[in-house]
């Protein structure tokens, strides 16, 4: 028998699935939370480390957090720079910081180079903990970032003894990864670089067309020359692999960690049954909703059920960055009227959806 086409389709085989389901439960089925895998959580400090990776070069492994290192378990002695972009690494309380902070148990010392410009800076660096510190850049633009991130790394780690950290990390293959590999090469330290952004998608240059084209050569020549690299998910995987073939033994999934608990247990502070009457079975999917999202994938899917199931709903709660599109997508499927959004929430609101 020749296979359904369809079923090729992510979306759709998980529709099928979810429609198959909702014919048999009938009355007794009870509603359905897809939450974004990009969302950020709300801020609170993890209990939890994530999992073990086992290789990175000739040192002991790196960490996976929301930056997305691989967690070694007998790396006290080791002392761990991450170059990275995210500028709420320099946010008192931010969940940014609390995930380096997770880290803080696990290396004898982290330093992380935050890649930001003058007007982000005003943050300056910062001890989080005993073992812990932060270092902002504050570039003129971004085209001094690279430049103005070795200057740091020379200035706050280099010592008579030596370069201080054993492993280098870099949360991205742009400027991160280029910091990285150069710092790697002059002091003679294992480098492992992040991919956790899809920048073979369309999307990607069309957001800053000039300066993006620079970023995809810049990640270009990061990969070829990497010796170990991480990605986020087997699609990233192959599409790097596809391009430098070198890295198939270099290169692995990053064991992502949700910490999923703070759903559980915060206490409900909206009744969608009461808001949304009109819907006898409700889909909810919690999301950041920006361009890097997987929502437009979601209204895909559960349109399928949607045109099927006239009383079902699907509810988004998410931000306005991205509304009109996924309305004008959601009027395009025909469910509009089957999809409501409730937009405007910040990290702490959005979990009392659930």
């Amino acid at each position: 028998m020749a296979s359904d086409p369809s079923l090729l389709d992510p979306s759709k085989r998980a529709a099928r699935g979810l429609d198959s389901f909702i014919s048999q439960a009938g009355d007794e089925l009870e509603d359905l939370t897809v939450v974004d895998d990009k969302l950020k959580q709300p801020e609170r400090k993890p209990d939890t480390a994530s999992a073990v990776d086992e290789e990175a070069a000739d040192t002991p492994p790196v960490k996976d957090t929301a930056i997305e290192l691989d967690t070694v378990t007998e790396s006290r002695e080791s002392r761990l720079l991450v170059i990275s972009r995210d500028a709420e690494l320099l946010t008192l309380g931010s969940t940014s910081q609390n995930r380096v902070l997770q880290l803080a148990e696990r290396f004898a010392e982290i330093h992380v180079i935050v890649l930001c410009t003058e007007s982000v800076s005003a943050r300056l660096s910062a001890r989080l903990a005993d073992n812990v510190w932060v270092y902002p850049t504050g570039s003129r633009s971004n085209f001094w970032l690279t430049y103005d991130a070795y200057q740091v790394a020379k200035q706050q780690l280099l010592f008579g003894d030596g370069f201080r950290p054993d492993i280098i990390v870099a949360e991205d293959p742009f400027e991160s990864g280029l910091v990285t590999y150069v710092l790697g090469r002059r002091f003679k330290r294992a480098t492992q670089v992040h991919v956790l952004e899809d920048f073979y998608h369309p999307n990607f240059r069309i957001q800053e067309p000039f300066y993006n084209d620079l970023r995809l050569w810049l990640a270009w020549a990061v990969l070829r020359l990497a010796s170990s690299v991480r990605t986020k998910s087997e699609y990233l995987k192959d599409r790097i692999v596809d391009r430098h073939a070198h890295l198939a033994e270099r290169i692995a999934i990053l064991p992502m960690y949700f910490e999923l608990s703070y759903f559980k247990d915060t206490a409900p502070t909206h009744s969608l049954r009461t808001q949304y009457p009109e819907f006898d079975f409700i889909m909810l999917h919690i999301t950041e909703m920006h361009v890097h999202s997987c929502t437009d994938r979601v209204v895909r899917g559960a349109a399928v059920i949607l045109k099927r199931h006239p009383k079902a709903g699907l509810v988004i709660v998410g931000e306005e960055e991205s509304l009109s599109a996924i309305e004008d997508l959601a009027t395009e499927l025909g469910v509009r009227m089957q999809v409501v959004f409730e937009s405007n929430c910040t990290a702490a609101t959005r979990v009392g959806y659930y």
